[in-house]
């Protein structure tokens, strides 16, 4: 369910438009009681992108409370992006690059979304 939501999410189809695209360390998020919440896939990339991204901060040691921050920024070498799936949402909460991308300008936080 997690890697569906991902592939197929208008955000991500927008940023990985026209690339090659695998799918790989896939990670469940759990709320404690074992039971599964959502979870991340890393995306590789067949060649560097740029732009917007939306970045998951957890809230508490458990991962299990997470708010959302908007950032834009021109980026290099990202070859890999995460992709982050909340599972009561049915939907892509964030992504994020590499930790290997360069960031040549910004980043600029374009928006923390409320209730998210």
């Amino acid at each position: 369910m997690v890697v569906d939501l991902a592939s197929q999410d208008p955000n991500v189809l927008r940023i990985t438009q026209g690339l090659t695209v695998s799918q790989s360390n896939l990670v469940l998020w759990t709320n404690g009681q074992a039971a599964v919440i959502g979870g991340a896939v890393a995306l590789t990339l067949s060649q560097p992108i740029e732009g917007e991204w939306r970045s998951v901060n957890w809230v508490d040691s458990a991962k299990t409370n997470y708010g959302v921050t908007v950032y834009t920024a021109r980026l290099s070498n990202v070859t890999t992006v995460d992709v982050w799936v909340d599972l009561g949402k049915g939907a892509v909460v964030g992504w994020s690059p590499n930790s290997d991308a360069k960031v040549e300008t910004g980043p600029v936080i374009i928006a923390t979304p409320a209730g998210e």
